[in-house]
């Protein structure tokens, strides 16, 4: 009885951890010839605590190369992450990967060396079929 009891559990547990939702409709892009990191935040600057986010593997993008960033928690966790954002904005940063070998992380917020951000509100992203383009 007690091994029965413990498979049910067993199944239960792993069909509720099963459910996780999560949002992988952000495409990233990279149509540049270096390979990239992207760091999502939630103003137009980054901030230290954002540091950890910095060569993640799921945030590395391969020079022309296209990748699904996911965002977990919820099926439309992009669009909650932009509407919390300063100016409901999705602010996407854009660094080298040779940047990221060559200095720390706090070097790198301090210094800015981002190559670029990218700022979308929730329509222009609909309206690019949630396909952000780095060239």
């Amino acid at each position: 009885m007690k091994y029965g009891k413990f498979v049910f559990l067993f199944f239960l547990m792993s069909y509720l951890y099963g459910c996780d939702y999560y949002d992988d409709r952000l495409v990233v892009n990279n149509r540049n010839t270096s390979n990239i990191y992207v760091v999502f935040s939630q103003d137009t600057v980054i901030r230290v605590n954002d540091i950890n986010a910095f060569m993640m593997p799921d945030y590395f993008v391969k020079s022309n190369e296209k990748k699904n960033i996911i965002e977990p928690g919820s099926q439309k966790a992009w669009e909650f992450l932009a509407e919390k954002s300063l100016n409901q904005q999705l602010h996407i940063f854009i660094f080298s990967e040779d940047t990221l070998n060559k200095y720390v992380a706090s070097t790198v917020v301090k210094m800015k060396k981002y190559t670029r951000r990218i700022d979308l509100g929730i329509n222009e992203l609909k309206i690019r079929n949630w396909v952000v383009v780095y060239e």
